[in-house]
Parts: structure tokens; sequence; C-alpha cells
């Protein structure tokens, strides 16, 4: 595996999700080691203070979580939104696993489109 300044990853997620699946899916293709951390959106868990207050003040999962090791502060960084949380993963990680878009530009315009065409949960 590649080193990358990136550690600690978590993710946020419901099993019952498709916008959570397609982060797990692109963390796998990559061969990334996570924690995930199950919300269940059908009883309110996205939102209560718990996770609004400390994870996601949008009320909204998939979440990724994890620590940029070049800063000193200690923060922990959080991308939300499944389709920016896989070019994140696609562009952080890219010497790791498989890529998950297409070398030639044409090609990868219509991955991003069809992404953008399905329903998000």
């Amino acid at each position: 595996m590649v080193k990358t300044h990136y550690q600690d990853l978590h993710l946020f997620g419901f099993c019952k999700s498709s916008s959570t699946w397609r982060v797990r899916v692109s963390l796998a293709a990559k061969g990334l080691q996570f924690e995930y951390h199950s919300i269940d959106i059908f009883h309110g868990e996205s939102k209560k203070d718990d996770f609004t207050n400390t994870i996601n003040s949008m009320k909204q999962i998939p979440v990724l979580e994890f620590m940029d090791s070049h800063t000193t502060d200690g923060k922990r960084i959080r991308i939300i939104q499944s389709l920016a949380i896989i070019e994140f993963i696609e562009e952080a990680f890219s010497g790791s696993g498989n890529s998950l878009l297409p070398q030639d530009v044409v090609d990868r315009a219509r991955v991003r489109e069809i992404a953008g065409n399905h329903s998000l949960f």
C-alpha cells in the first residue's frame, strides 16, 4: 500500500443507503481499511444531537472522517456527499488499489454523468 498522510479512516453510513454502499465499494476497490459506524437513519440517529454536533450538522450520511498527519491541530477532517468522498478517495489514494475512473477523459466524464444521475438515499 502506498503511504499517505491521510490516516485513520472512519465511514459513517447506513447499510440500506446506496450512497453509503458506493463509498464502501470505492474504499474496497482501493484496498483501504476503515472503521464503519452504522447510523440508523430510519430511527433518526442522523438527527440526534450527538451526530449533528460532532459528525455532520446537515444530518446526512455518508460521512468520511480521517486525520491528516501533516497538520498538528489534531482536528479530524470530514467529507460529506458520496460523490465528493469518492473523488477524494481516488485522488488521495491514487497509488492504492484499482483506479475508480477510466483514463480516457470522455469515458471519465460519462462515469461522472452516470454517477450524478443516481438518486441519493
